[in-house]
Parts: structure tokens; sequence; C-alpha cells
């Protein structure tokens, strides 16, 4: 018996010798931790340190580039950068810039009264800026869109600034009425049938309309003559002619044409157009040979064009071309060259910006 008490007296005293040590080394940890820590709390992520002006820049390169709107599921959603920590969502909700544009689309997985209820949120964190608006409606073969579907929306109606509508031409009904901040209409409209014309009154600042195939040209009455620029895609060319007849503003125009058999080509004066892109679109038997011609455009600067537009003789009808139009250019393009290099080289010295390039077909 006394020699199992001495075992366990030698036992304890190892014991707490052990425990000792233990609580010094956990001890020496604590301090140290105290240190690192502290050493943590004074450091500044180089990303907290920026100006406020620089943050909002980077906020809004992380959106689509303006005036394509965010989704509202996914990762563009101005919403994530409010997510990442208190100061950057006291920036982004208190920059009207990254709430101005938005879109509603019909089928979507997220249904109108959602839609309707984000669009409510992000239009009033975008104060007073002037709004891109997207509205994107495959809903219905009658394109039932109304009012009652998207009433933030139609409600902001005086403050949008870009518009873009891809449905049925029934859908322009529900955006009737002043816009008085508009400057650009982007539409594409599908159907079949000739559409009853929608006229878009009270736009005073209308300037720009991009109109995407023949549905879309013949749906709507528009305020031409107050356009400077003009974007047609896949217009039959007796309406494009139509239409630039009566758009003597012009400094801009694209036109993508489609061929459709023989036509007249009337005069089109344009006196103010600065730039001008024709391309061929071909669906039925025709060309666009004497299109060109057809156009009297003094202040011409830029020109692109496919090279067969112009003819068998290129380099003619284009030397005709500006003589008939009395135009300084300073850029041409021609697109799908079979003629050389050297001959357009040769024949128009005077022009600084000559190039030649390839187009993709549709």
């Amino acid at each position: 018996m006394p020699g199992v008490l001495a075992a366990d007296r030698s036992r304890l005293a190892d014991i707490n010798s052990r425990i000792a040590d233990l609580e010094r080394s956990l001890s020496e940890l604590r301090n140290e931790r105290v240190i690192v820590q502290g050493r943590l709390d004074e450091y500044k992520y180089p990303v907290i340190t920026l100006p406020n002006e620089i943050i909002c820049e980077i906020f809004i390169h992380f959106l689509p580039v303006y005036p394509r709107p965010p989704p509202f599921t996914g990762t563009e959603l101005p919403t994530n950068l409010a997510r990442v920590c208190r100061h950057w969502r006291e920036i982004a909700l208190s920059l009207p810039m990254l709430w101005r544009a938005i879109g509603v689309i019909q089928p979507h997985r997220m249904s109108y009264k959602r839609q309707n209820q984000m669009s409510e949120v992000w239009i009033k964190r975008s104060g007073a800026c002037p709004l891109a608006i997207n509205i994107a409606y495959y809903g219905g073969h009658d394109g039932s869109l109304s009012p009652e579907d998207i009433p933030a929306v139609i409600a902001q109606r005086p403050r949008w600034e870009r518009l873009r509508i891809d449905a049925l031409p029934h859908a322009l009904t529900v955006i009737d009425g002043p816009m008085p901040w508009l400057r650009h209409l982007d539409l594409a409209l599908c159907g079949n049938g000739i559409p009853a014309p929608f006229e878009f009154q009270e736009v005073p600042l209308l300037r720009s309309v991009t109109l995407h195939g023949w549905v879309s040209s013949k749906a709507v009455t528009l305020p031409w003559g107050q356009l400077t620029c003009l974007t047609l895609l896949g217009i039959e060319r007796s309406r494009c002619a139509a239409i630039l007849q009566q758009t003597d503003r012009l400094i801009h125009c694209i036109l993508e044409v489609v061929t459709s058999g023989p036509v007249d080509h009337p005069r089109l004066a344009l006196p103010c157009l600065e730039s001008l892109v024709v391309k061929e679109r071909r669906s039925i038997e025709g060309d666009l040979k004497g299109f060109l011609h057809s156009f009297v455009v003094p202040a011409l600067r830029s020109l692109e064009l496919e090279e067969q537009l112009i003819g068998s003789d290129p380099v003619a009808a284009l030397e005709s071309f500006i003589s008939q139009s009395g135009c300084t250019l300073h850029r041409v393009c021609i697109t799908e060259r079979t003629k050389p290099t050297k001959s357009y080289l040769l024949a128009f010295p005077h022009i600084p910006d000559f190039s030649f390039a390839r187009v993709e077909r549709r």
C-alpha cells in the first residue's frame, strides 16, 4: 500500500507539471492571438480605401453596357453589389445610374407580378434618371399585353429615354401616350398581315430609330423629319425609300435592304447625311444595283457598302456616285470585294481611309 501511494503522488505531480506547461503555452497563444488580431484590425483592404467615386465607376462597369438592362436574376444584378458589405450597399443604393435600365420579359420564370415589384424598387432607386426600357412579350397569340401587366414601367413613361419593344404590333397600344424624354426607339415587331399603323406622338426629343423587319416599318408612323440617326434592318427597298424621302435631317444611316424584284429607285436627297452603310439581305429574286445612285448626299463623309451593290464596274460606279453627290469622302469601306484592291486605291487616292472587309451572311 505505501508503494501505491508513492506512485500516485508521483503521477499527480507529473500531471500538475504538464497542466502548468499547457497553461503557459495556452497563455502565450492567447497573447499572440491578441497581437495578430490587432494587426488585422489595423489593416485596410485596398478596395475599401478607394474613393467612393472610383467604386461607383466600378459598379457601373459591372453591369451590362447601358442601355441593355440587367436581368432580374443571375450574376449581373445590381443588388448583388449591395450584398457584399454595408459600405458597398450604401453606395449601390445611392447610385441612381445602377437602376436606370429595366427589362420586362414574358414568358419568364419570374411572373409579371414579381417583375413589376422589382421594377418599382429599381425605379425608386433610379431617382430622377432617364430610363431605358426593354419590353419583350411572347406570351400569347393575340399579343394581349396590357398596361395592368407592367404598371410600374408604364407609369414612368414621361421618363423613358430609350425604348425597345420586341413583340407583336398590338403591344404598342400599351405604351400609347406622351414620351417627352424619348431619344431612341428600337422596334422588333413580328406577325402576319399588315398591322394598323401606330403613331408616336409627342416625342419631341426623338432623334434615333432602329426598325427590325417589314412589320416594324409598316406598324408605326414616326416624326421622320426630326430624326438624325436611322437604322433599317431587313426591310424591303421600296419601303426604305419611302421612309428616307421623309428624313431630310438624317446624319447617320444604316440600311440592310431586302431585295424583291425590279423596282424604281426614287431620288433620295439627304443634305445632312454624313455616314451611310448599305447592306443587302437576299430573299426573293432581285438586286440593289442602282439603289446607291438614287442618293444625293453632298455632306457624306463615310460610306460602307457591298461591292456588288454598285454594279459590274464598281470603281466607275463609285466615281459617278461621288461626282453626282458632290461629296468629299474621308472613309470608304468596300465589303465582299472581288475587284483588285489596287484599282480602288489608284482611282481614289484622295480618300485617306479606304479599306476592305468581309461580312457574315444571314
